[in-house]
């Protein structure tokens, strides 16, 4: 009698170990999260004879249950799950989840579970050391007994699928972290090129005094630097209610052309009105159906910036850059061309003043 009584022992613990191997092997084939929970919950339902099952981890942030690897459950039961609230008299607001936690925890979805009909239901705390990490949820039809393993067997599942988890968890963070540290060295890299941009119009609009020449300079440089070939620059008249074409690259225009287009009204230029109004970039993704682009002509032009040309915070003319396919101009894009139109705006009001000043010493 002792004898049978030890083999049958040797015989569960035999068939406990080499489920457990199977469950590690499982839960180690990958350390992607979801993987993770798919492949272990799946495991251990063929495992222990369950017919349905899930995790549920703890979502701190949010006060909330996320569910995982979800197998034989309803939508409604799994709905009802990740709305439940870890808040009211049990929870601190403020207070992170422990060990203790689960088991509270538990009895809340150990009712949800009842209340969907659910035989028998079977719910093991997973954790990394005093860390709560969440919950795992067996569920039977009653007549098969999840109760013919060990609770220490039953402990140890709980515990492999939670280092599992941290593992998965720790894996996400350090992802996560490796992507920021990506974005902040691309953003170091954008920030050198945006640098060394204005240096080059800097060296460019600053080479000469004389305003025809910076203006030429200046729209050259900076279609060169964007990849394109299109662009014009404009200047204020002295009343503030035309802007008047200075330079333009790109399209070939006939006199009769330059002299329609070579004064544009504010009022009657959407795109010149609302740079000079904001002082901001202004934006249009297609142009093609503008009157000006049908009066020039040019149908392939696609998408234009206008940049307003500043300084000393006042307007002075708008710099427009015609893209000859659709094109999103990015955030560092629009905040380059900005900072241009401002070392332009510089440029021109030095030349300006030069030549009142040349003028000036003429007249002497």
């Amino acid at each position: 009698m002792i004898e049978r009584v030890e083999t049958e022992e040797l015989e569960r613990r035999h068939r406990e170990l080499a489920a457990l191997n199977a469950i590690a092997n499982a839960a180690n084939r990958s350390l992607r999260l979801e993987e993770v929970l798919e492949v272990s919950v799946e495991k251990v339902l063929e495992i222990v004879g369950a017919d349905a099952g899930c995790v549920l981890l703890i979502e701190g942030p949010s006060r909330r249950l996320s569910v995982w690897g979800v197998r034989g459950l309803s939508p409604e039961l799994v709905e009802r799950l990740a709305t439940m609230p870890l808040d009211g008299e049990h929870w601190q607001r403020e207070a992170s989840f422990d060990v203790r936690d689960l088991w509270r925890i538990s009895d809340s979805v150990k009712g949800i579970a009842r209340e969907a009909g659910l035989g028998s239901c079977l719910l093991l705390p997973l954790r990394w050391e005093s860390t709560a990490l969440g919950i795992l949820l067996l569920a039977g039809d009653g007549d098969r007994a999840l109760g013919q393993w060990s609770m220490e067997f039953l402990m140890t599942v709980g515990e492999q699928l939670g280092l599992a988890v941290r593992n998965a968890q720790l894996y996400r963070e350090v992802q996560r972290e490796l992507a920021e540290r990506v974005r902040a060295e691309e953003e170091i890299r954008q920030r050198h090129r945006e640098l060394s941009a204005l240096n080059a119009i800097a060296a460019t609009v600053n080479r000469s005094l004389d305003l025809e020449e910076v203006l030429n300079d200046a729209l050259d440089k900076v279609l060169e630097m964007m990849g394109l070939e299109v662009g014009a620059i404009r200047l204020l008249d002295e009343q503030g209610g035309t802007l008047d074409l200075k330079v333009h690259r790109g399209v070939d225009l006939s006199p009769q052309v330059v002299e329609r287009i070579s004064r544009a009204r504010i009022a009657e230029n959407p795109p010149l009105a609302e740079a000079l109004a904001t002082g901001e970039p202004w934006i249009m993704e297609d142009v093609s159906a503008l009157p000006v682009v049908r009066l020039i002509g040019r149908r392939d032009l696609k998408s234009l910036a206008v940049i307003p040309l500043t300084s000393k915070g006042r307007v002075l003319g708008t710099m427009e850059v015609v893209s000859l396919d659709p094109r999103e101009f990015t955030t560092a894009e629009i905040r380059l061309l900005t900072s241009i139109g401002h070392q332009i705006g510089v440029a021109i009001e030095n030349a300006r003043l030069y030549g009142y000043l040349e003028r000036q010493l003429e007249q002497l």
